[in-house]
């Protein structure tokens, strides 16, 4: 059980996601970290989410440039 958390990594179903937005307690809002290819953007049921995650790392941050 982990609690979702902005900006960082998690495995979740076989793959490697971010959280970017959340709607505390419904919604948890995710986007795809492939190797290659584009990022797919998914929704899913916030307590699903923090009963089936796993916490890997942080995301890398951006650069002050940006």
């Amino acid at each position: 059980m982990t609690f979702p958390l902005i900006n960082k990594i998690y495995e979740y179903n076989g793959q490697k996601v971010q959280v970017w937005q959340q709607d505390l307690f419904i919604k948890v809002y995710l986007k795809t970290q492939p190797n290659t290819g584009g990022v797919y953007f998914l929704t899913e049921n916030w307590w699903k989410f923090m009963f089936k995650a796993k916490f890997l790392f942080d995301a890398p941050k951006l650069s002050t440039a940006y």
